[in-house]
């Protein structure tokens, strides 16, 4: 595409995401993504089977087809070699908007916010990303990188109405069919990780999110505590294990 036409989003090993008008009338504005592979194993690997926008554009079809936001695919372009090996892949999908990640939202928006209003705002995001988690995993997905930049939330304000949320990466998600105790943990635990970078999001946040998920039918008010100690231990161990994958990223590839 021409540097003129659209605008770089992501530029990393793993993948190149802009913003761009596709040439229509009128214009309909569009992401695409180009995934690349990692290393020479990957590169390889991608050649067969099917390519990572393959599977993106399969399981957003499942989770919308199940009342699951998420951005509307529109097209895969592939090119191949001899007609059996795949050396190019871009996915097209709708652009929502309006829309930022939750993470940027938790460290740029609410931060302009008076400071009695944050907790107002705050706790219906927790409301609105408990909601999107439950019925994510009772529909019967998991997801091994639940994390808050993986999700888009279009709000305005005042803040007045409820958050629209929407899943932006497919990669992580699997769909299982019956999701486990450990995996809805784990989820939670990631989403945990992913906003702590964030000053405006404390310990008593991450406990408020926690107990809002345990609040389900024929739950026990006393075993928040028990849970709590769980994931705070598998919150360290997992911020530990992203301290060492970020060392290990700057070290093979010069960057996150």
């Amino acid at each position: 595409m021409s540097p003129a036409k659209h605008t770089l989003l992501k530029d990393s090993h793993t993948a190149t995401i802009c913003k761009a008008d596709l040439p229509t009338d009128p214009p309909v504005t569009v992401i695409v993504k180009r995934p690349l592979a990692r290393n020479f194993v990957k590169r390889i690997a991608q050649l067969f089977g099917r390519s990572r926008n393959m599977r993106a554009w399969r399981l957003a079809n499942r989770l919308l087809n199940r009342d699951l936001p998420v951005a509307q695919p529109i097209a895969i372009v592939e090119k191949f070699a001899l007609g059996i090996l795949r050396t190019d892949s871009i996915g097209i999908t709708d652009y929502i908007p309006g829309s930022i990640d939750v993470e940027t939202f938790l460290t740029r928006d609410l931060g302009q916010l008076p400071t009695d209003e944050r907790r107002r705002v705050k706790d219906r995001l927790i409301e609105a990303l408990v909601r999107l988690i439950r019925m994510f995993h009772d529909r019967g997905f998991s997801h091994r990188d639940f994390k808050a930049g993986n999700l888009l939330v279009n709000w305005s304000p005042p803040y007045a109405d409820a958050p629209k949320l929407t899943f932006i990466d497919m990669d992580g998600i699997k769909y299982v069919r019956r999701t486990s105790e450990a995996q809805r943990r784990r989820a939670i635990v990631r989403m945990c990780v992913s906003v702590m970078n964030s000053p405006l999001c404390s310990r008593t946040d991450l406990l408020r999110f926690l107990k809002r998920d345990l609040n389900r039918f024929g739950s026990n008010d006393t075993t928040w505590k028990t849970a709590w100690h769980e994931c705070e231990a598998m919150v360290l161990d997992k911020q530990k294990h992203k301290a060492q994958r970020r060392e290990w990223k700057i070290k093979h590839y010069g960057r996150e």
